[in-house]
């Protein structure tokens, strides 16, 4: 009937949740490895206003 459009909000959710895991099992393997927590919190925090801001200027406009 839709199509792929019916399945556009599970698709959505999937790839959130693996985007979560994925994220998750970098900060334990990070940590595990040896980096202070408040290290990876920095960086976690530059790389996302990296990301974001581009986004945020293009929405802005």
């Amino acid at each position: 009937m839709g199509g792929w459009d019916s399945y556009k909000p599970a698709m959505a959710l999937f790839g959130l949740q693996m985007t979560y895991a994925g994220l998750a099992l970098f900060a334990r393997a990070a940590l595990l490895k040896g980096m202070s927590p408040h290290v990876f919190v920095v960086y976690r925090q530059a790389i996302a206003t990296l990301v974001i801001a581009p986004v945020a200027y293009v929405v802005r406009r």
